[in-house]
């Protein structure tokens, strides 16, 4: 009797163990992004997220207006973790509202920055022919002169911003300027007190030139800036990461919440 227990206790263990595995495999499957057959909305999702991934992450640093900027970061963070694509995948494909705006957002996410990548080249190429600076140091003055501007925008610098900053004396200091004036009407020729991007690179160009320090140029000086601008770009991070991302998760949930009880008054489709 006991050898009888003891084989039917095996044979029952034995029999639900590829059970046990299958069900794990098909609950791995179903949170398995992308999935291995996609269905039509599925697909759809994926090839949107597939499309924003091609932007890389020097496009997206260079777009001007910080709130697209963030809105950009997030998708491109999104594409890197697949329980998070799947998350937003699966409300995409069961609830209608998110779907009709996934749709609206990613139409007009994308024609934001096709539309940013135009302007950017054209810009550049403007500045690479005035200047002579190569693309990668262009990259760098871009990144030093968002991180100056305060506007959400960030399509214009104020000298008022400039010399706030600190960069005006680290500048005057690098290129050899007597006077503080002396290098502000340089780098601000027409004496609007506004500079965007392609007049600041250009006169920071010009500052070079008229320096007392030949071997003070531009790319050094753009070094410098984003070294000394490093601690200040620390301090405006002033909410910790843990908490920015128990804040949106909150949001996601409100979201998903709010979309839910609005299900029934959209058209399925």
């Amino acid at each position: 009797p006991s050898s009888s227990s003891s084989s039917s206790s095996s044979s029952s263990s034995s029999s639900s163990t590829p059970s046990s595995v299958v069900e794990a495999a098909s609950a791995a499957a179903a949170l398995a992004y992308p999935p291995p057959n996609p269905g039509r909305l599925e697909r759809e999702f994926i090839d949107m997220l597939d499309d924003f991934a091609r932007y890389g992450s020097r496009d997206i640093e260079a777009v001007a207006d910080a709130r697209y900027r963030a809105l950009f970061e997030g998708v491109k963070a999104g594409t890197a973790e697949p329980a998070v694509a799947n998350a937003f995948m699966i409300v995409f494909k069961d609830m209608v509202p998110i779907r009709v705006a996934g749709r609206m957002i990613y139409r007009h996410l994308r024609s934001v920055m096709e539309d940013h990548l135009e302007a950017m080249a054209e810009e550049e190429g403007r500045i690479v022919s005035e200047t002579g600076l190569s693309s990668d140091q262009i990259h760098r003055g871009r990144r030093a002169f968002l991180a100056l501007t305060e506007d959400d925008a960030g399509t214009t610098l104020t000298i008022d911003q400039l010399i706030d900053s600190g960069i005006v004396e680290t500048a005057v200091e690098l290129f050899g300027y007597d006077e503080f004036d002396e290098f502000v009407s340089a780098v601000d020729e027409g004496g609007s007190g506004l500079l965007d991007f392609e007049r600041f690179m250009i006169g920071l160009q010009r500052c070079a030139e008229g320096s007392t320090s030949p071997e003070c140029t531009v790319p050094y000086v753009l070094e410098e800036i984003a070294e000394r601008m490093g601690p200040v770009n620390e301090r405006r991070k002033t909410v910790p990461v843990d908490e920015r991302k128990q804040k949106y998760s909150e949001r996601y949930d409100d979201m998903v919440s709010s979309f839910a009880e609005w299900e029934d008054r959209v058209p399925t489709g």
